[in-house]
């Protein structure tokens, strides 16, 4: 099962709990929210998106087809910026 992990281009900075980024590749800004700087931080090492659904379900209070919804909409658009990527 592939893994995800983030890239490491952008630069970053955690401000009030949300994560801003820099692309200087895109010449683009990105913006998480607390929960998607959860993710983006769980990414830091390659995790699966099981793994990445199996700690959010149990650190935030949502049932498991939401969770897997959420997370995967959240991935397609940091693989569409070019944030993570997958390894094998």
């Amino acid at each position: 099962m592939p893994r995800l992990i983030r890239s490491e281009e952008p630069l970053t900075a955690v401000v009030d709990g949300e994560t801003v980024m820099f692309s200087a590749d895109q010449g683009a800004y990105f913006g998480l929210d607390p929960i998607g700087t959860r993710v983006w931080q769980l990414v830091e090492q390659p995790r699966s998106l099981d793994d990445l659904c199996a700690t959010l379900g149990d650190e935030y209070d949502v049932d498991d087809d939401t969770c897997r919804a959420d997370v995967v909409a959240l991935v397609e658009q940091l693989r569409g910026a070019n944030l993570v990527r997958e390894v094998a």
